[in-house]
């Protein structure tokens, strides 16, 4: 019985260190600089606390091995699905509502140049944002339509109908009356 408690643990700690081995990097100089602007005033237990988050991470792992094995395999199986639902096509927030107006791309590009008093931006279209720009128009056909968005704060997108958390602005690509593709220029986060 002890041979069998002591090939699991090797076999957990095996895992564990290989697992370590992959994924651990450690802290950048620049993200140490970072975590002492952000949190100046940490105390000596916060600092024991993260010390302690990689061994007992390790000990979990030697010990509850048999659930990150399936862990593992779990999220290789569900990346398949994911794989399938991506073949099916873009996932696009406009599809079928938001749109604002069909518009062309001189009226686009004449309403999106920015005048910074600071020269941080360039004064052309969509400033920072235009070579996605032009990647973005790259896509259009020629029975493809441009439409302005506009998704107001609150509205359920994507896949998994996350909360747009303020209103997001851009255009899209509609092609045989569905979104193919979208540029926002206003409005952060993903969906």
């Amino acid at each position: 019985m002890i041979e069998i408690i002591w090939a699991y643990l090797a076999i957990g700690a095996c895992i564990a260190s290989v697992g370590f081995a992959i994924q651990y990097s450690p802290k950048s100089k620049f993200a140490k600089e970072l975590d002492s602007i952000l949190y100046p005033n940490r105390s000596r237990m916060d600092k024991f606390k993260e010390t302690l988050v990689v061994p007992v991470g390790l000990i979990a792992i030697t010990l509850g091995w048999p659930i990150f094995v399936y862990m593992i395999f779990e999220g290789a199986f569900s990346r398949k699905g994911k794989d399938s639902l991506e073949a099916k096509g873009p996932v696009c927030a406009t599809q079928g509502k938001y749109l604002v107006q069909k518009v062309s791309i001189e009226f686009a590009e004449r309403e999106a140049i920015y005048s910074d008093p600071l020269n941080a931006t360039p004064t052309i279209p969509f400033g920072h944002l235009n070579l996605g720009w032009k990647k973005f128009i790259e896509g259009l056909q020629e029975e493809d339509e441009l439409w302005s968005f506009l998704i107001p704060k609150g509205a359920l997108l994507g896949t998994y109908n996350s909360e747009a958390r303020e209103d997001k602005k851009g255009y899209s690509i509609v092609r045989n009356g569905k979104t193919v593709a979208e540029f926002i220029y206003e409005g952060s986060g993903g969906y």
